[in-house]
């Protein structure tokens, strides 16, 4: 027989079968994290060391540690987390990005002793978020390349790349390195020779920038499913009475997801198969499907 708690409100009873399927979500989402762990380590996932640790932001005062990736949502996390630190801050949202960047607002978990950093692994909530890596990866791309503000990528990756897979190209390309295409970025990442054994941490695999493999998080979440993965985070860490992710911009924007076709299509199906392969660790652990690819759809 069915039983029923007749004294629980609709909205208690709502919450309960919402957090019920947020649970098997995570679930789902740890085993398959953990049957690729389990076959990659250790040949392919690198050990655990204190330099390692600098995407794991800490709050001591509410024992959370949220690993940040670039271009899944972190500017937004890393508010809530400066919030949650300065509660006389009013909004998350109130923070500017520039703000909401800067080191000394948010301390790393490489800045502790092992033994303290050993105690916040083992005692703290932890959790960190993901999205698909190719839509990721355009993502970076377009804030990175296509916007006149970001200067420092200009000069430090644009003019390199620019100079090293365009052909014949101008003096003032060069010099700038503001009209780097997709596919020189592309070319740019499947040439080792050409970023070195570090990538930046934009375009940086998961397993490098939050160790899912050696550490152990409460909560993955993922880009595409934010809102609910949000509060469910919010909940879990027991701040949702204190804190609230800001909300998303009124004005309407194109996704990354529907420009991702359009960009795979400029570069064919032989470079989308090598990116995959390149990110394809980040793909299995965290259960994503093998990009369309040209002529497919």
């Amino acid at each position: 027989m069915l039983y029923i708690d007749t004294t629980l409100s609709s909205t208690e009873t709502l919450w309960i079968s919402l957090e019920d399927n947020a649970e098997k979500i995570q679930r789902d989402r740890k085993t398959a994290l953990e049957r690729v762990c389990n076959v990659s380590l250790p040949e392919l996932v690198p050990p655990l060391s204190t330099r390692q640790l600098g995407h794991l932001i800490v709050d001591d005062e509410h024992k959370m540690l949220y690993c940040f990736v670039p271009k899944v949502a972190c500017t937004n996390w890393k508010r809530v987390m400066i919030k949650l630190r300065h509660p006389d801050i009013d909004k998350p949202q109130d923070i500017s990005p520039r703000d909401a960047h800067e080191t000394y607002f948010l301390p790393t978990l490489k800045r502790y002793s092992p033994e303290a950093i050993q105690y916040r692994l083992d005692n703290y909530f932890k959790f960190m978020f993901v999205r698909d890596p190719l839509e990721r990866l355009l993502s970076a791309y377009i804030n990175k390349f296509t916007m006149p503000y970001n200067l420092k990528f200009h000069r430090l990756y644009g003019t390199k790349i620019i100079s090293r897979f365009r052909e014949n190209p101008s003096n003032d390309s060069v010099q700038r390195g503001d009209d780097v295409m997709f596919k020189e970025f592309v070319q740019y990442l499947l040439d080792p020779q050409a970023h070195g054994p570090q990538l930046n941490e934009h375009w940086d695999h998961y397993f490098n920038l939050c160790h899912p493999c050696r550490i152990h998080y409460d909560v993955i979440g993922k880009y595409e499913t934010l809102d609910q993965d949000v509060n469910y985070v919010l909940q879990r860490a027991g701040v949702a009475n204190i804190v609230q992710f800001p909300p998303k911009p009124k004005k309407a924007q194109t996704s990354t997801s529907q420009l991702l076709d359009e960009y795979l299509d400029e570069i064919g199906p032989k470079e989308v198969l090598r990116l995959h392969n390149m990110y394809i660790l980040d793909y299995l652990m965290f259960n994503y499907s093998l990009p369309n690819f040209p002529g497919e759809r």
